[in-house]
């Protein structure tokens, strides 16, 4: 599941600061193309057509003929997608915990291990249906205990309803909520006022400051503060190069 992590989550932290680096992501597609094999995507292909295990999504879609049923979950993944990257610059955490929640709820297997990853995001991200939906999946050490004990791997329908009904239950309750008490926001931040020594730095002052400027315009999107109460002070030490030139530009 890692590379899956990698595959939805990396788009989340691309911003205009490091958008250059997306040339470097086809380098390691080239060092594997001498590999490639005309049957490298079977595995993939039965992955997503074949095995089923506690899925969500796919399990709703498996109705439709089979033709339809990958092309409308590919679409499905990727709507979700990307709707989560166009939340990135104002809420980036946020939108890497949806992206990692809609691929876990598009996968044709659902281990109770695929949610550990989604823990550390919902610490920033807090989510009462995923956080249940977290203990619920400890329903599956059940089946994975029958097939210990009988070997018989055998999927139980009503652990399948105990674990997704009350997920979505909560998840409408809450949604059509008005007040979260569980979800209070964080205060306005009175001010910040930032401090910037300086001494011969016309390498990187500006890097440096317009990664600050980035910063502020997410503060200000987020409506955790008003952008006149950020303020930026340079204290220069008797710079010799273009280091105040540089910054009065800024």
């Amino acid at each position: 599941m890692v590379k899956y992590i990698a595959i939805v989550m990396l788009p989340m932290m691309i911003n205009r600061r490091n958008a250059a680096m997306l040339v470097l992501l086809p380098l390691p597609v080239l060092a594997f193309l001498p590999f490639c094999h005309p049957d490298m995507f079977d595995s993939l292909r039965a992955f997503g057509a074949s095995m089923h295990y506690n899925d969500v999504f796919p399990a709703v879609f498996r109705v439709l003929p089979q033709w339809a049923y990958l092309p409308l979950m590919l679409a499905c993944l990727l709507s979700g997608l990307w709707w989560t990257w166009l939340l990135r610059q104002t809420v980036p955490i946020g939108a890497m915990a949806l992206a990692w929640m809609w691929l876990l709820l598009c996968l044709p297997t659902m281990h109770p291990w695929y949610l550990m990853p989604l823990i550390l995001f919902l610490t920033y991200s807090p989510s009462r249906t995923w956080f249940l939906l977290s203990a619920l999946l400890g329903l599956q050490f059940f089946v994975l205990g029958y097939q210990l004990d009988t070997g018989v791997w055998r999927p139980f329908d009503w652990i399948w309803i105990a674990q997704f009904l009350p997920m979505f239950l909560l998840y409408l309750y809450d949604h059509n909520r008005a007040d979260q008490p569980w979800l209070e926001p964080m205060p306005p931040l009175q001010s910040i006022d930032i401090v910037v020594p300086t001494l011969n730095e016309e390498a990187g002052i500006e890097q440096l400051l317009t990664g600050l400027r980035e910063a502020k315009e997410t503060l200000v999107a987020q409506s955790r503060i008003a952008a006149d109460r950020i303020r930026v002070y340079l204290v220069d030490g008797g710079s010799s190069d273009r280091t105040l030139e540089i910054a009065r530009q800024q």
